[in-house]
């Protein structure tokens, strides 16, 4: 059988919300964006701005916050360069963190402490793989009481809940970013994203910013063009209203992987732990090189994966790092992230495992 790695739809409703926004001539400034920017607030319970995308998110986040030229910011070398390049566009020098341990994707605090200097202005923290980064709050706390910024990237962590804190992902920093890119567990059809704030002192200053100063009436600020077209929220309003529903299928379909799966000798395989997470990727570690063996081996059985992330190499061509990171090198080596999303059936993820399985007792 053959299983994609993800599956992405239009349903014949937002076919119909689509061409409803079409037939309105309304495609910018109405009443869709600021109508998801109400309900994004009543869900997260925080203030909500949308924006063109999860990169311009961290732009006007790092801008509203004051980062300049020659302020660093702190960012994790294990994501795509999203972050990193939003700090450069500011002016700003992105300071690379390597991963805790293999197997570990998330910051701790011990890390933190170790990279912050006095040059330091912000971290961006994200929370990988839709997986709750477990020593938040305190980063957050020790961030505070150095007068660091803290900006959560929850581009894959759209509505995780913390149990434990009642409160969801986004809403420990200053300042938290989502991306709304196509496959996300929250996405639009096309680039999208938006912010959340605790109170309106920042979201006054990313007002601001996102629109040539338009809310002050006359370009007053160092502003952009930043928007979210009508489309994109009408599709991203009808999504919202099932993302608990879907988050709650992906967390089901993960522990059929994890129980299928972790019956596999530990020396050749390590599956992420479960629960804490959303599961916006189901991504293992492969020991002993043999991950490109085992990507070859599912290909052969018309299984689709994929590599979350590979080595970040553009540290170095990009923004001239000259280190090494260690930890991460031997991480990203043995990366693989399996097919998951809400209309995978249970066949597939049995098939899926099932053929793992087989590589493994050869």
């Amino acid at each position: 059988m053959k299983v994609l790695f993800e599956q992405l739809r239009v349903s014949f409703f937002e076919k119909i919300l689509i061409q409803k926004q079409l037939n309105s001539g309304v495609f910018l400034k109405g009443t869709q964006v600021s109508s998801l920017e109400q309900e994004l607030a009543f869900f997260y319970g925080s203030k909500a701005l949308c924006v063109s995308s999860g990169t311009q998110a961290l732009v006007l986040a790092l801008e509203a916050i004051g980062i300049s030229s020659r302020d660093e910011v702190l960012v994790q070398a294990n994501t795509i360069a999203a972050g990193a390049l939003a700090v450069a566009q500011c002016g700003g020098i992105p300071i690379f963190m390597d991963a805790v341990d293999v197997g570990k994707h998330n910051v701790s605090l011990d890390q933190v402490k170790k990279m912050c200097r006095p040059e330091t202005k912000a971290l961006i923290l994200t929370h990988m793989y839709g997986e709750f980064a477990p020593e938040t709050k305190k980063i957050a706390r020790y961030l505070k009481s150095r007068g660091i910024a803290l900006i959560e990237d929850c581009s894959h962590a759209h509505g995780l809940w913390i149990e434990a804190d009642k409160k969801y992902a986004g809403q420990y920093g200053d300042i938290s970013c989502f991306s709304l890119y196509p496959t996300k567990n929250l996405g639009a059809i096309g680039d999208a994203g938006y912010l959340l704030f605790p109170d309106d002192r920042w979201r006054k200053e990313v007002l601001k910013l996102r629109d040539y100063s338009s809310a002050e009436k006359i370009t007053s600020y160092r502003s952009t063009n930043a928007r979210c077209d009508e489309i994109q929220a009408c599709v991203v309003r009808h999504r919202l209203k099932s993302l608990s529903k879907l988050n709650k299928l992906r967390q089901d379909k993960a522990r059929y992987y994890h129980n299928n799966l972790d019956m596999i000798d530990k020396k050749h395989i390590l599956v992420p732990l479960f629960g804490g997470s959303i599961y916006y990727q189901y991504v293992i570690w492969i020991n002993n090189g043999k991950r490109d063996l085992l990507r070859a081996w599912l290909k052969s059985k018309s299984i689709e994966t994929a590599i979350h992330y590979p080595y970040p190499e553009y540290a170095k061509y990009a923004f001239g790092y000259e280190g090494v990171f260690p930890i991460l090198k031997e991480t990203t080596e043995g990366l693989l992230s399996l097919p998951l999303y809400p209309s995978i059936s249970i066949k597939s993820i049995k098939y899926v495992s099932r053929q793992i399985q087989k590589f493994f007792e050869k």
